[in-house]
């Protein structure tokens, strides 16, 4: 599929989903009873697309001739057979939202065999992010709703992803908390994190590793003052318990 050794263009080589899915399509094929595939994190990829609103008259060549080149920059690595396919079934894309049918078949046809040859000319910068990715050889079970089920199950991770950076933010502010500073409360934490004061509490109940960290740092922090009125009230309670025994 590749026309020419990756090292030896000029212009780094834009990341597409396109060449994604590629470099992914054996394992998609090992895992066919694996719908969505999560790549870890966002991204960064350009996707070519077609503008969504009509192309004024006067734009049109310069709109059509641009998205092209920087297609075939984008895709510069395929061969050119199918790269031709591609800047043929786009340009018709494009021209379904121009104005004035101001270009020709053959000016099309032109602007496509430039785009080709001028493919390694310019930088493709990403324009999107992507993260899951649908198993096109997935194999469906009858009655599965294919959407239904894609849909829980990017939203399951999205919480699960949620839900750890909560953790850790907590976790960073805990034990990076300076202990000269004033005393640390839930309420302090929460400021400091920018969680709410419900959902730092809940954290602090749910997981004891985290809760035992905030405990001790609890328990040390505080300014000098605060520290001498601590001793105070713990001195003034215990000669009460004393005279009380």
């Amino acid at each position: 599929m590749t026309n020419k050794p990756l090292q030896q263009f000029e212009f780094q080589i834009a990341p597409t989903e396109f060449s994604i899915r590629r470099n992914l399509m054996e394992t998609f094929k090992a895992y066919k009873n694996v719908l969505v595939f999560d790549l870890g994190s966002n991204i960064d990829v350009f996707e070519h697309f077609t503008p969504r609103t009509y192309i004024e008259q006067q734009f049109v060549k310069s709109t059509t001739e641009h998205l092209l080149l920087q297609v075939a920059n984008a895709y510069k690595w395929v061969d050119d057979e199918l790269l031709i396919n591609m800047l043929t079934d786009f340009a018709d894309n494009i021209r379904k939202k121009s104005l004035g049918g101001v270009i020709s078949l053959d000016m099309y046809n032109h602007y496509i065999d430039k785009a080709i040859e001028l493919k390694d000319t310019i930088e493709v910068e990403p324009n999107k992010t992507i993260r899951f990715l649908i198993n096109p050889f997935y194999v469906k079970q009858i009655g599965e709703d294919i959407n239904k089920i894609k849909a829980e199950l990017i939203n399951r991770q999205l919480a699960n992803d949620n839900k750890k950076d909560n953790y850790d933010i907590i976790e960073d502010e805990i034990c990076c908390y300076d202990l000269n500073q004033k005393k640390l409360t839930k309420k302090l934490l929460a400021e400091i994190t920018g969680l709410s004061y419900a959902t730092t509490k809940n954290y602090l109940n749910d997981y004891p590793a985290l809760n035992n960290a905030y405990e001790q740092v609890n328990r040390l922090s505080g300014t000098y003052k605060q520290h001498r009125n601590r001793q105070y009230n713990f001195n003034k309670i215990s000669k009460v318990a004393k005279l009380c025994a």
